[in-house]
């Protein structure tokens, strides 16, 4: 797998493939490599990687999207509520099905390593605490209880300013766009790139009212 890596990233970085290329076995594990032929001293003379249908594992590439569906939800949750990365948390995941329960099951150990988990209950259909945040991702619910994790009364303090600040950039934003003499005299790309900031802040606004809402229903 790295070998083709590198042969598909060489034209974008063709010094580091390079030399991560030489430092790769060479003689016979050439063959098992699907190179077709000798050793190339040189990545620049090594074949481009073709797609092969006995590499396609479909299935296998799906069970994997489900993981990391499940992992970036988790994460999601610690980043909207700023829970410290270095602290471990504890987490529930529903599953929809036996199979994408058993699918977690197998992958317990590393949702807990890459998610900072230090307790993790998996099963059908759990009920939602009534302290915990929670963030669909597919075929599960990750449930995330709040109680002592998240200080409620200065996290919702923390939120309130920001959206203040957020309201503040929005308005500024909305009266240019707005003033028919900056519409009509600013450069096209110039309009653009204000209704792209305007956009941005909206953005970042309905998030953090999302978390709001969160954090007031656990009060």
């Amino acid at each position: 797998m790295l070998d083709h890596l590198l042969r598909m990233l060489h034209p974008f970085m063709p010094f580091i493939t390079e030399e991560i290329w030489q430092s790769l076995p060479k003689g016979d594990v050439c063959t098992l490599r699907g190179s077709g032929g000798d050793w190339a001293p040189s990545i620049m003379l090594a074949p481009y990687p073709r797609p092969r249908e006995d590499w396609q594992f479909e299935d296998a590439a799906d069970r994997m999207a489900q993981v990391m569906a499940v992992i970036s939800a988790i994460r999601t949750i610690r980043g909207e509520m700023e829970v410290p990365p270095s602290r471990e948390i504890g987490v529930m995941i529903s599953a929809a099905t036996n199979r994408s329960e058993e699918l977690i099951r197998l992958f317990e150990g590393k949702i807990k390593a890459l998610a900072r988990v230090s307790e993790l209950t998996i099963g059908q259909h759990l009920p939602k605490p009534e302290d915990a945040a929670v963030q669909p991702a597919g075929n599960y619910q990750v449930y995330i209880p709040l109680k002592g994790l998240v200080d409620v009364a200065e996290e919702e303090k923390r939120l309130l300013k920001e959206i203040a600040k957020l309201d503040k950039e929005i308005e500024l934003f909305t009266k240019k766009l707005e003033n028919p003499s900056f519409v009509d005299r600013a450069p096209a790309e110039i309009v653009a790139k204000e209704k792209a900031k305007l956009a941005e802040v909206t953005s970042k606004k309905t998030v953090l009212n999302e978390s709001l809402e969160k954090i007031r229903s656990l009060t």
